[in-house]
């Protein structure tokens, strides 16, 4: 659904497609690949559902190497947000390295 969140690593294999079931609605996702810091790792999948208020103007913390403030953990060092700007919204943030 709309603002939903997948996460999926494919560890040491993993078969996957994406699609659209619908023959009438259109669908818009965005997929993201990051490296991860070990290979041969066990296949992982979470969802996680966002709402527009989550992310309105404001930065959302989704996905984490270490779950901070209760993001889907990846396999990745990366912290990805996901924030929805309007008009003359502006989110000023210093970027800090993940551990």
């Amino acid at each position: 659904g709309a603002g939903g969140v997948q996460y999926m690593s494919a560890g040491s294999g993993v078969t996957h497609s994406e699609f659209n079931p619908s023959q009438t609605d259109e669908m818009r996702f965005l997929q993201v690949w990051l490296l991860p810091k070990a290979a041969d790792t066990t296949p992982a999948y979470a969802t996680m559902d966002l709402t527009a208020a989550d992310k309105d103007g404001q930065l959302k913390l989704f996905l984490s190497s270490d779950g901070k403030d209760g993001s889907i953990v990846t396999q990745a060092d990366a912290r990805v947000h996901a924030a929805t700007l309007r008009g003359d919204q502006v989110i000023d943030t210093a970027l800090a390295e993940v551990r």
